[in-house]
Order: structure tokens, then sequence, then C-alpha cells
């Protein structure tokens, strides 16, 4: 848990004016006066020093948990284009991992996103590995049978399926 040092002044603006001090001590109110009243005066110096003192908030719990890779994903297409685009720089330089990896992450922000699947498929096919190659596409076709590119896509499964690859 991280804790971080807040000013009893600051803690009280944020709070809407009203904090307490120490128990049965003054109440102190945002930086444009006292809180509560229009007759009050400044607390004594003393007094005012227990307000400038640090006090440890609690960070939530949630800022220090790494995220559960079980939990369900937040659906992003901005962030799943933004991969893909990523995918196609990797995918011309012909760093066929780095693209299989940011199409991936695409496909899980965005998992109707076609274009994702079709580079997947390509980059698959660029490392040899025709199975997974052919699984995406079929699974592109499964997804998308009435898009404009299937007959393509279809062309491309059956040329893996072939015994000759």
């Amino acid at each position: 848990m991280a804790l971080r040092p807040v000013r009893m002044a600051a803690l009280a603006w944020a709070l809407g004016g009203v904090i307490t001090a120490s128990p049965g001590g003054p109440a102190g109110g945002p930086a444009g006066g006292p809180a509560g009243g229009q007759g009050r005066k400044d607390p004594p110096k003393a007094e005012r020093r227990e307000q400038d003192k640090p006090v440890l908030i609690r960070e939530p719990e949630t800022a220090d948990r790494t995220p559960d890779p079980a939990a369900p994903a937040v659906l992003d297409p901005r962030q799943a284009e933004k991969s893909l685009e990523i995918g196609q720089y990797y995918f011309k330089r012909k760093n066929y991992d780095a693209a299989i990896d940011r199409c991936r992450e695409a496909i899980r922000q965005k998992p109707d996103y076609p274009d994702a699947y079709r580079l997947l498929a390509r980059a698959y096919e660029k490392k040899k590995e025709a199975d997974k190659a052919l699984a995406t596409y079929q699974e592109y076709l499964t997804q998308f049978p009435s898009s404009g590119a299937a007959p393509d896509i279809r062309r491309e499964a059956d040329r893996l399926q072939r015994p000759g690859r």
C-alpha cells in the first residue's frame, strides 16, 4: 500500500473545507478562510502548526496490485488500432514475432477487428507456421463470413490446406 504525506490544510480543502486537526482542536477551512462561520479568527500559531504537519493518506489498494491476467479485459478500440499499426510496422521490418504479439493484443482489445486477423495470419505464414495461419484464416471466415475480403481469405486458406503448400 502506498502512503503519501499530505498537509492538513490541503486535506481540509480536498474534503470540502472541514477537518479537525486533533480531537477537540480547531476546525481548519479551505485557503479562503475558516470553515463554518464568518466571525471566526485564525487559530493561534501553535494550533496552525498542527495543520501543517504531514498526514499519511492510504492510496486505493488497487494501485499496488498487478492486473490479473484471468480477469476480463477492458475493450479499447483505439488501443487496438494503435496495436495493429505497430504490428504493421513490425511486419514491414520482418519482426514477425513482435507483429504477432501486437496483432493478438489488437484482437484482445477489439475482437471484431478483421484487419488484425489478416495481419496475424500473414505473420504466421512468414514464420512458416502454416497450421496457425490456417487456423487464423478459418477463424476470420467464421467471424466475418460476408466481408469483402472473404473470397481472398478462402483462397489463402485453400492454398494452405493443399498437400504441397
